[in-house]
């Protein structure tokens, strides 16, 4: 996005019809008053409204300025206050299935690894833990407001993160579920360059189960990067317990 401020890119995912999307580390690439006025542009209505309908949703869930934060120094706010701002850039997006039966909530979730940044933040925006961030939405949208149904991630992150957001995604289900209770989920993700597609299990259940169809489990998918793939995924609800 450097090369152009981001205008290309901006776009390019408003002709295609991105209803969705997280922040990555190279829009740090950008300084903040310009990100500011491409995720503006993004979501604004995207070409001929009967088609494509309102604006897109840019989702930020863990650079809020808040409690858990790695970085706490206030001279950054007044430049980088947006990023709170709830209606340009809200902390999730909660979407229902066509049949208005099951209700959806989209994060989208910064990597607070020390290695994305020199100094551990988005241009001077603290990146709160992506675990912790996690589990406070999940407790908020799915067990106490019930507000969905599930909670899907978009994340930045390198693989190994993603893999630990899976298994502390397993992790949060089983703890208001019973053992019996098979639960299938995904981490829509991005950062490496290739396509990735890895199922991650619960490694104590793992080894009591002789399928992979009769355990809980989080597929991580990844479509690389420069849009040379684009995944296309199919999600299936079972709404018997609803």
């Amino acid at each position: 996005p450097s090369i152009d401020f981001g205008k290309g890119n901006i776009a390019t995912l408003k002709s295609v019809g991105i209803t969705h999307a997280c922040l990555g580390n190279h829009e740090a690439d950008l300084k903040l008053e310009v990100l500011k006025e491409r995720i503006s542009e993004f979501s604004m209505l995207r070409g001929d409204s009967s088609r494509h309908g309102k604006g897109a949703t840019v989702i930020n869930t863990n650079m809020r300025y808040g409690k858990g934060t790695k970085n706490d120094d206030s001279s950054s706010l007044s430049s980088s206050s947006w990023l709170c701002n709830s209606s340009l850039v809200p902390p999730y997006s909660i979407i229902t299935t066509p049949c208005q039966t099951v209700k959806v909530a989209l994060l989208g979730l910064m990597s607070d690894e020390s290695t994305m940044f020199r100094d551990g933040t988005f241009r001077g925006v603290p990146i709160s833990n992506v675990l912790t961030t996690y589990e406070e939405y999940y407790q908020k949208l799915v067990v106490e407001e019930k507000l969905v149904d599930f909670v899907i991630p978009l994340t930045h992150q390198s693989l190994k993160r993603d893999a630990e957001l899976a298994k502390f995604m397993l992790q949060q289900h089983d703890a208001i579920h019973d053992d019996s209770d098979i639960h299938k989920s995904l981490i829509i993700g991005g950062h490496e360059h290739y396509k990735i597609d890895k199922l991650v299990v619960e490694q104590d259940k793992e080894e009591k189960s002789d399928t992979l169809s009769d355990q809980s489990s989080v597929r991580i998918l990844k479509s690389g990067t420069n849009a040379n793939h684009a995944s296309i995924i199919d999600i299936e609800f079972d709404i018997s317990s609803k």
